[in-house]
């Protein structure tokens, strides 16, 4: 019984002295957190503030911009060929030569039908004398036929064979026409590679032609952003080599969403002077949205995958988690999260803390 009673004596006084031991460390722990707290507040009131550059939340028009890759093409455009078969007699023509319609490009050699016309006419000058002396026996004169009826005269033509030979004069004029490769509308050539003296057949290609001041551009844009775009809306085109920028307008919008949820625009080009066919060429086209607030892109960084904007209050940059919307290459727009006027820093904010002391650089 006695040996009873001193064990729990025993149990009791260990229990007592681990909760002193206890209270100890936690007190011991307070005052560390305190000592800590108190140096980093020390550290702070040391540290010099981060010189930074703000700019002021503002409500404008958000310009949303959509980017697309295209294609230099012409509206007017077409591969140019002779209707025979013949020898390239000459060349007019170079690569790259602007020319008028009706210009002439290429000949094919045209000696068998000027004689095949020269021919047809001697044949028909033959008939038509003949037709016309008949005309004696009718009572009328030598190549008078007033007083013979038409449906006579008809008969007479018939007979001496001058339809038949009118008929021959004109193939012969058309044959001796497809000699010669002449432009059907003003523009440049390219793709000439045919020579003089080789031998080219019937719809072989000689040379391209297209109207080169009526340049357009093909593009694909998502579904999802069509329903921004409407005809006649200004666009920008730069070409992939260069930096000249040049103004267009949104010509056609097929109403198609073809392979990969595309769709296909034309944009007119306002004035293609530099520009050629089969260029690559860059789109962006801007699509004018009602006032929103908005700030500068560089106002936003990163904290635990969340946006965050931080703003100048009284010497401190104060952290402010934002709900982002619609950007573009310069500003973003603020759903929540700021308020209009609002200074918000925009450079040297990547490493900020909530409350850090922070100065402004007065710009000049």
């Amino acid at each position: 019984m006695i040996k009873r009673i001193n064990i729990d004596k025993i149990a009791i006084l260990g229990l007592l002295w681990l909760l002193c031991a206890c209270q100890t460390s936690a007190h011991d722990n307070v005052q560390k957190e305190d000592k800590s707290a108190k140096d980093s507040s020390d550290i702070k009131g040391i540290l010099e503030p981060s010189y930074i550059k703000v700019a002021k939340a503002k409500k404008e028009s958000l310009y949303y911009t959509i980017y697309s890759n295209g294609k230099i093409l012409s509206n007017k455009e077409v591969e140019l060929a002779f209707a025979a078969s013949g020898i390239v007699q000459k060349i007019h023509i170079k690569n790259g030569d602007f020319v008028t319609k009706g210009q002439l490009l290429v000949s094919l050699d045209d000696n068998e039908v000027q004689l095949r016309l020269r021919r047809a006419r001697e044949e028909h000058n033959k008939n038509d004398e003949s037709y016309r002396s008949s005309f004696i026996d009718f009572d009328g004169g030598i190549g008078d036929g007033v007083a013979i009826p038409d449906t006579l005269k008809r008969l007479l033509k018939i007979r001496h064979g001058l339809f038949i030979s009118e008929i021959a004069m004109e193939e012969a004029e058309r044959a001796l026409e497809n000699r010669y490769l002449k432009a059907p509308f003003s523009g440049r050539v390219a793709d000439l590679y045919v020579s003089e003296g080789k031998q080219v057949s019937a719809s072989t290609p000689i040379c391209y032609l297209y109207a080169d001041k009526a340049l357009e551009v093909e593009t694909f844009v998502s579904e999802s952003d069509v329903h921004w775009l409407k005809k006649g809306m200004p666009a920008e085109v730069r070409p992939l080599a260069g930096n000249e920028t040049y103004k267009a307008q949104i010509a056609d919008i097929n109403p198609k969403v073809e392979k990969q949820g595309l769709v296909r625009l034309r944009l007119r080009i306002i004035n293609p002077e530099g520009l050629l066919q089969g260029m690559n060429v860059k789109i962006s086209m801007q699509i004018p949205q009602p006032p929103q607030l908005l700030v500068p892109k560089e106002a936003i960084v990163m904290r635990s995958d969340r946006e965050v904007v931080f703003t100048y209050e009284n010497g401190k940059a104060m952290w402010n988690y934002i709900e982002k919307g619609k950007e573009n290459s310069q500003y973003a727009e603020v759903l929540d999260g700021l308020e209009e006027g609002a200074e918000v820093i925009i450079s040297n904010n990547l490493q900020l803390s909530h409350e850090a002391r922070v100065k402004k650089i007065e710009e000049e």
